[in-house]
């Protein structure tokens, strides 16, 4: 379609990325959101300090991040490969 083939690829894996990172955020507040209520129910000395507490796993979260960012650009890269590959008048007829 006349782009180059480095905006192509960006392109998609941004597409790519932002696709994975709404159902990273969606997953990740779910448990969150599920294991607010479990964490007071599993401590088993409930009557002796501390509290149970919430922790965020920030540096698990980061790594899936970078994870995240480098599975995009892989697969923009791929899909961007297999497109240049095909011959779309032969995938656009009609059998």
């Amino acid at each position: 379609m006349g782009i180059e083939r480095r905006t192509e690829v960006a392109s998609l894996a941004l597409e790519f990325a932002l696709i994975a990172s709404l159902a990273a955020v969606i997953g990740g507040l779910a448990a969150l959101v599920a294991a607010g209520p479990i964490v007071g129910h599993i401590d088993p000395l409930p009557d002796d300090p501390p509290v149970p507490s919430l922790v965020l796993p920030t540096a698990t979260i980061a790594i899936a991040l970078v994870v995240l960012l480098v599975v995009s650009l892989l697969a923009g890269a791929v899909t961007s490969w297999f497109a240049r590959r095909t011959d779309m008048s032969e995938a656009l007829r009609v059998v």
